[in-house]
């Protein structure tokens, strides 16, 4: 028995450092992307009075996204946003954008690529990894929504539906918009009900296999350390 709760505290340890590694490489090339856009909006950005607490860059495309970081993390808009979209819309993009910061969204999203590239063997982790990336930006859209309505920020969406935001950023149109255009359209709350269950599920999935597998270590070691 103290065989197996040694060989379970070398597959702890295993895993725990393929973990360590496969997230470490992940954050490492994050932040010299995040640095990288950094350095170029401290060159074309510009603040706007009319947009507090955002920076705007001189680009013809619709483009809003937000780099997470230090102090909150910053909001960047164009001016081809500023174009395209009315004022209402422009407040619920922004909405948008300070949701994923406030809900720290780039770290769910990181932690369940960094389970994805340590376990590509894993079929739950492929698909939470798959799936999160939809799921943060519906939770954004809720909380953009009720900044203004759910109408208003769908045709914001709609507006902005051929936009792609920096690799290490997180922008306003993301992912399956056609799909999260319909949910906002819904005559009846129950879109957000299903998609905080939704977020609800995925995160018990993507957490209990590994505290499945740290109980069940845990529990040889004790039986093992006891025999």
């Amino acid at each position: 028995m103290i065989l197996v709760g040694s060989a379970g505290v070398f597959a702890a340890a295993a895993v725990s450092l393929r973990i360590a590694y496969c997230a470490g490489r992940a954050a490492r090339a994050i932040r010299r992307e995040r640095s990288r856009l950094r350095r170029g909006l401290a060159v074309v950005a510009r603040c706007d009075p009319a947009w507090p607490g955002t920076v705007v860059i001189d680009r013809p495309e619709a483009t809003a996204f937000c780099l997470p970081g230090r102090r909150g993390g910053t909001v960047v808009l164009s001016t081809g946003a500023l174009s395209r979209l009315s004022p209402p819309e422009v407040q619920t993009v922004l909405a948008h954008e300070r949701a994923h910061l406030q809900g720290h969204h780039d770290v769910v999203v990181w932690a369940a690529q960094s389970l994805r590239e340590a376990f590509p063997f894993v079929p739950l982790f492929t698909a939470a990894a798959a799936a999160l990336p939809g799921l943060v930006e519906m939770a954004a859209d809720d909380v953009a929504s009720r900044a203004s309505s759910r109408r208003v920020l769908a045709f914001a969406l709609l507006r902005m539906a051929d936009v792609t935001a920096p690799a290490s950023s997180m922008g306003v149109g993301g992912s399956a918009i056609s799909r999260r255009v319909r949910r906002l359209l819904q005559p009846t709350p129950s879109g957000r009900v299903r998609r905080t269950a939704a977020v609800a599920v995925g995160v018990i999935l993507l957490v209990a296999p590994m505290a499945t597998f740290a109980s069940a270590v845990t529990a040889g070691c004790r039986l093992g350390m006891t025999s």
